[in-house]
């Protein structure tokens, strides 16, 4: 990766929007979709918005193993991104990567109780299904997560 390419990237993770345009118009950079996961690891929306919008690129893209940018969020904690990729992009809330794992299992696994509650009470997303192993987000879940699945997610 070139100087000017691992610049681009650390721009896009740090949310640098006005450094992000700047790079690109000055044609040194190649914009693909890791630009927009590291915007999504780190919680930018906003720069997610504008590579989707003026740079084309499809948030339906998946990563290594099938993992989406919901996924990513959920992962994250970042749950301003998951409502816009679910609401906006129309990303399946039960998306699966290869492995069968949810967005919703990560969510758990990152004990991310307002994004829990969001993906389960707003999307309906199923807290019982299994990832290849045969573990669930309810199993995953710990702490306020798992006692407000035990009260809610019958």
């Amino acid at each position: 990766m070139t100087t000017a390419q691992e610049d681009f990237m650390d721009a896009c993770r740090e949310g640098d929007l006005q450094r992000i345009k700047q790079m690109i118009s000055e044609g040194n950079v190649k914009v693909d979709h890791t630009a927009l996961f590291m915007a999504c690891m780190e919680g930018h929306l906003e720069v997610m918005k504008w590579l989707t919008t003026e740079c084309k690129l499809n948030v339906h893209v998946t990563g290594p193993r099938a993992i989406s940018q919901l996924h990513v969020a959920c992962l994250c904690g970042h749950l301003p991104i998951a409502r816009w990729l679910v609401t906006e992009c129309e990303v399946y809330p039960d998306l699966a990567d290869i492995t069968w794992t949810t967005p919703l299992y990560f969510a758990c696994q990152d004990q991310s109780l307002d994004l829990v509650k969001w993906l389960v009470i707003d999307c309906k997303a199923d807290p019982d299904l299994k990832t290849i192993k045969g573990v669930s987000p309810r199993y995953v879940a710990r702490g306020e997560v798992a006692e407000w699945m035990a009260k809610n997610c019958k």
